[in-house]
């Protein structure tokens, strides 16, 4: 069986196995580490997850492990084990204010979009 993935470029073939379990096509998604540090992406999706926003294809909550595994394979970036990176920088940063930087930038980001639209 052939499924059609569409990607951010073009439609990508994907062969998927006789049990028809989709294989998945490559992310075209990558993060950008000369811009942003792992860190950073850790702080935003840790809570994300915390907070219910990923989940299987039925619904129920991923265990972290499954959950970032995913994470890794989409953004192409080593985030298998948060809250050993995220310990990381409490230790190196001392809970100081480059924990928080991530989220007065994205709100900036957010407030610069709404009062723009």
């Amino acid at each position: 069986m052939t499924e059609v993935h569409a990607t951010a470029n073009n439609m990508q073939e994907v062969q998927t196995p006789g049990n028809d379990t989709p294989v998945p096509a490559e992310s075209p998604i990558y993060f950008e580490k000369s811009k942003r540090s792992k860190a950073d992406l850790l702080r935003i999706l840790y809570p994300m997850y915390k907070l219910g926003f990923f989940t299987d294809q039925l619904g129920n909550p991923l265990p972290e492990k499954e959950a970032f595994q995913a994470l890794t394979d989409f953004f192409h970036i080593n985030i298998k084990v948060p809250t050993k990176n995220l310990g990381e920088t409490r230790k190196v940063d001392n809970d100081s204010e480059a924990n928080h930087r991530i989220f007065k930038e994205l709100q900036e980001k957010l407030e610069e979009y709404l009062n723009n639209s």
